[in-house]
């Protein structure tokens, strides 16, 4: 049997039910040492929205004047403060809708390097309801917004290896996703009496080191607004996400023309920076600290490409050192044994400057190097069997180069 295995993006599956093809590695210095990715937690905490509470635990609160006072006016102010809201706490550095964050490293040389996955944060579950005890006949009335508003934490531990890195690695750099939720366009915005929500942020708290989900309010409130969102064009808000941060002076990850992206149901996660770490404090992070903004935000490279779990890859050469190794691959069955003939490595590419290896193993626990070619593109196999195997590249690939995929021979 012949079976073409492309390269793909990690996946959250397990080493048994992963698709073959996916990457656990991919770095440009194998010789300075495998570069892990950030061991980093990321959490939000309550806190206060300047000119709306002076306590984390209060309720954020505006009062505001109508020149014609009614229901109908009332309903139309009420949701341009949720979106006041909403803009005057972001242009704080605070979070009030839910939101990805990730990190990596960034080299000297401008690029990133073995990004995390994005981590979803909830400082609201669901869009907060606007809310007053006053009088609507009123010319003047309080309105509070049932909604956490939150900073962003994060520490991390400092591995051993990041030593190798001093002089390539320059910092820590940190994205944050859009709002997954935006409080400026409604489908309704309905007044309700007697009104409850189940609206919960799951935060740090700082005291006891815990992250839990605790309700926001648990008032039944008088009168309160209530706003069913419009479309966000962000797809799935809970939906797997893997980003790959490329940029043009490092090793590129493309995942094919913008049509097949659209075939795939791709959705692009517009990321920003919003901090970086120099390298020399990293190892001073292993408490919940606060980020410090960067004065500028500033977004990812144009190039920058968020894939699914499990897509397919095409790995670019920038006339550096390369380094990859795939998860266990399967082939057919974990459980069958299987004897490989031959081995292909697809792609663009100068077989000479590349070392091609297979691994194989019965359990996954002990891997014994089965095959190995060195300026070569064709592997050949003895006759034994296993239950998995690994594939790894390692050597120079050039600009204008590219790997895309092995074929294999198997029986």
């Amino acid at each position: 049997m012949t079976i073409d295995l492309p390269f793909r993006s990690p996946s959250s599956a397990s080493d048994f039910s992963c698709k073959d093809g996916e990457i656990t590695s991919l770095i440009p210095y194998p010789s300075s040492g495998s570069l892990i990715t950030p061991d980093i937690d990321f959490a939000i905490v309550r806190d206060r929205l300047p000119g709306w509470h002076l306590h984390p635990d209060q309720y954020p609160m505006k009062t505001l004047i109508a020149s014609d006072p009614s229901m109908e006016y009332w309903t139309s102010l009420g949701a341009q403060l949720l979106s006041q809201f909403q803009s005057e706490a972001a242009n704080q550095g605070l979070f009030v809708s839910p939101f990805y964050v990730m990190a990596a490293w960034k080299t000297y040389e401008g690029y990133h390097l073995s990004p995390t996955r994005p981590v979803l944060l909830t400082p609201n579950s669901e869009v907060p309801l606007v809310a007053t005890d006053g009088d609507i006949n009123a010319t003047e009335l309080e309105f509070k917004i049932a909604a956490a508003v939150c900073s962003l934490y994060f520490r991390m531990r400092a591995p051993e290896v990041l030593r190798d890195w001093v002089g390539i690695i320059e910092s820590l750099d940190i994205f944050v996703s859009e709002p997954l939720y935006s409080y400026n366009t409604f489908k309704a915005f309905l007044p309700y009496k007697h009104v409850t929500t189940d609206n919960s942020c799951e935060c740090l708290d700082l005291n006891s080191g815990e992250i839990t989900t605790k309700r926001i309010c648990t008032d039944t409130l008088t009168l309160a607004w209530k706003a069913n969102l419009g479309g966000t064009g962000m797809g799935d808000t809970h939906s797997s996400i893997f980003a790959m941060l490329i940029s043009t002076n490092g090793l590129t990850m493309s995942s094919g023309s913008a049509t097949k992206d659209k075939e795939l149901g791709v959705e692009r996660l517009h990321m920003i920076r919003i901090a970086s770490v120099p390298l020399s404090e990293v190892d001073l992070k292993d408490k919940w600290s606060p980020l410090s903004f960067i004065n500028e935000p500033q977004p990812l490279p144009n190039n920058t490409v968020t894939l699914k779990e499990g897509q397919e890859l095409i790995i670019q050469g920038m006339d550096r050192e390369i380094s990859l190794s795939t998860r266990p691959l399967k082939l057919t069955k974990a459980g069958e044994f299987k004897r490989l003939v031959r081995a292909y490595l697809r792609g663009n590419f100068t077989p000479e400057n590349l070392t091609f290896s297979f691994y194989g193993s019965y359990d996954m626990l002990t891997w014994w190097k089965i095959s190995e070619r060195k300026g070569g593109a064709v592997l050949a196999f003895p006759s034994s069997r296993f239950r998995f195997f690994r594939a790894e590249v390692k050597g120079i690939l050039a600009s204008g180069e590219n790997l895309q995929g092995i074929s294999i021979e198997y029986k």
